[in-house]
């Protein structure tokens, strides 16, 4: 069986433009994706599908070179019902917390 990509998704839901950092660490903790995005108001950008073997991920996020998220995916292979998780990242107003994730199974 085949193991399904990483792919993730942003979205601004915020009225401004921001600057979103994101690295890809393996469980080896080496870097295997890192881009800068700029991000319009209202705007979805979804990731390129990155190359993944069986585990845990962890992504590091950084909003507007100020404000530092982490968080985890599992890749999986690829199967009817379980697969690797989509990792969805929202920008909001909220100055108390700026930035939400969901996540989904690919």
């Amino acid at each position: 069986m085949e193991i399904d990509p990483l792919q993730f998704f942003l979205i601004n839901s915020d009225s401004k433009k921001h600057v979103m950092s994101i690295e890809i660490f393996d469980f080896n903790n080496e870097s295997v994706f890192k881009e800068n995005y700029t991000i319009d108001p209202e705007e979805k950008i979804s990731s390129p599908k990155i190359k993944a073997e069986l585990g845990q991920y962890r992504y590091e996020i950084i909003l507007d070179n100020k404000f530092t998220f982490e968080q985890k995916i599992q890749a999986d292979y690829a199967a009817d019902v379980s697969s690797s998780e989509a990792l969805y990242i929202y920008i909001s107003d909220d100055p108390e917390n700026p930035v939400t994730f969901g996540i989904t199974v690919a």
